[in-house]
């Protein structure tokens, strides 16, 4: 299962790997809403270039991110918002999460860091999430796994893009995600042999 607050011996009773059964879509909520990754650690140069490098390979620049309005989904304590905001301000930038306490983290970051931009923060669950903007690039970083239903978290997310707007996911925390996103393709080839080995 995707999201990290089932627990191991319900994954027998779940039918689809992509989204809970009801009774435990309040559970997965109110986990997420609760949720407080503290402060946020990661906001080394390295960190900035693995994102940008990331983006770059999916055609997103720093020139088209200066140009756009984006939305960052589910951004937790700031980690991409923060690398985001370093190296090139968005037209227009809203920044998403489900629970306040990372919200909070978030802008303490870049209060902390004296990084100024002006951002829409919002304290929403993206399943059900209404706006009538339309965003040009849709992306967030290890999300996806949090959502309860995927199909319709996804849609959702087509639907607030314009017309050729680009979503992008920048990491899952997978099984394969490091061989994956290192561009090794031995490394791969050896994680689908020994995916406990690539990961230690």
């Amino acid at each position: 299962m995707l999201n990290p607050s089932v627990p191991e011996n319900l994954y027998d009773e779940i039918k689809s790997p992509y989204v809970l059964p009801y009774d435990l879509i309040k559970q997965n909520i109110s986990d997420n809403q609760g949720f407080n990754s503290g402060e946020e650690n990661r906001i080394q140069k390295i960190y900035g270039q693995e994102i940008w490098t990331k983006l770059e390979r999916a055609g997103i620049t720093k020139k088209k991110i200066k140009r756009s309005k984006v939305l960052e989904v589910c951004a937790g304590n700031g980690f991409l918002t923060y690398h985001i905001i370093k190296s090139s301000k968005p037209k227009y930038f809203s920044v998403n999460d489900i629970s306040s306490e990372e919200i909070k983290n978030a802008k303490l970051l870049l209060l902390k860091s004296n990084l100024k931009a002006n951002i829409n923060w919002e304290v929403n669950d993206i399943h059900t999430l209404e706006e009538s903007s339309k965003y040009d690039i849709i992306i967030g970083n290890s999300f996806l796994h949090h959502f309860y239903d995927v199909p319709s978290a996804l849609a959702k997310i087509c639907n607030l893009l314009e017309e050729g707007g680009i979503f992008i996911s920048l990491h899952e925390p997978s099984i394969r995600a490091l061989p994956i996103e290192s561009g090794k393709i031995l490394a791969y080839f050896l994680s689908i042999l020994k995916p406990k080995f690539v990961n230690d």
